[in-house]
């Protein structure tokens, strides 16, 4: 369950606690924070990126019977439902792809400074050739050390592919609510 990204309708906006349930289709409902729910907020876009930005009071992030994108961060256990939040990350095998994201990231594993500057010359150029779009932003894994442009591009592009394919909730695709909308394929899988 963890990593998958559901659409989902928000059943209670608890402000005491700062929090909502938010319904994903099972058993029980899936628990978003303050934290985890200020995308979802007017002018988010801003603050996205800033850790240190004042959380919004939920009830202006969220409110009762909205449906939402959301992705599991925390597995259900023992009565307690999944944890979710509305900053998805795609991950793919030598990227992950975050569409709230406005600038790409380097892996804090990644320390070579010469390998970050190679790396984000060829995210600038994917992007410049059209290769790569403007929309979202990339996180390099260590995975990507070494890896080749053609490799990066491929993960790139398909990784807007699979946003765009689910993330349009004007257009086709199973649109219920609530719906399982992607399901990660895991490590081993990438």
């Amino acid at each position: 369950m963890l990593g998958n990204v559901y659409l989902g309708r928000v059943q209670r906006v608890l402000p005491g606690m700062q929090a909502a349930f938010v319904d994903i289709g099972e058993s029980r409902s899936a628990f978003m924070g303050a934290r985890e729910a200020r995308l979802l907020a007017a002018g988010a876009k801003d603050v996205v990126d800033d850790p240190d930005a004042p959380l919004p009071d939920i009830s202006k992030c969220v409110h009762e019977g909205q449906a939402v994108l959301v992705q599991v961060i925390k597995d259900p256990v023992n009565e307690k439902g999944a944890r979710v939040t509305a900053s998805v990350g795609l991950a793919g095998r030598n990227l992950v792809y975050v569409p709230s994201r406005a600038t790409d990231a380097f892996s804090r594993r990644i320390s070579d400074d010469v390998e970050k500057d190679r790396l984000a010359q060829m995210m600038d150029r994917l992007r410049a050739s059209g290769t790569v779009g403007p929309e979202g932003g990339f996180i390099l894994r260590t995975a990507a050390l070494g890896a080749t442009e053609k490799e990066i591009a491929e993960d790139a592009a398909g990784l807007q592919h699979v946003w765009q394919a689910f993330s349009d909730l004007d257009g086709g695709g199973d649109h219920k609510v609530p719906s399982l909308q992607y399901e990660d394929q895991g490590p081993v899988v990438r």
